[in-house]
């Protein structure tokens, strides 16, 4: 993302944890621009099945997609889009904000 020029960048949104890179997440979404596909990082795709629930491009998780995001957002409280991570781990997506080349520089401790 950080080769992106800044007019490309300002267009992502995303969330990134406060831990900084490689412990953290940044999780880059609703870009303009496809996103470049790199070695050792994870893709997600939304399930057609579940709508706003993101998961794997490569692994799914066990059993219908629909009740999941149905059990995550109940246990959660919140109705917005959610990343399944296959260690089990979710995160909501409704506090994404554009993320921006600051940001982006932030999380990875540049």
């Amino acid at each position: 993302l950080l080769a992106w020029p800044d007019e490309a960048l300002v267009n992502v949104e995303g969330v990134a944890t406060t831990t900084p890179h490689p412990r953290g997440r940044l999780i880059a979404l609703r870009s303009a621009r496809p996103l470049p596909w790199t070695d050792g990082v994870r893709y997600f795709g939304e399930a057609p099945e579940a709508p706003g629930l993101f998961i794997p491009t490569v692994q799914r998780p066990e059993g219908p997609l629909a009740l999941l995001a149905r059990a995550l957002r109940r246990r959660l409280g919140d109705d917005g889009p959610l990343v399944w991570l296959p260690d089990g781990r979710v995160i909501a997506l409704a506090a994404s904000r554009p993320l921006g080349r600051a940001a982006v520089q932030a999380w990875r401790g540049a």
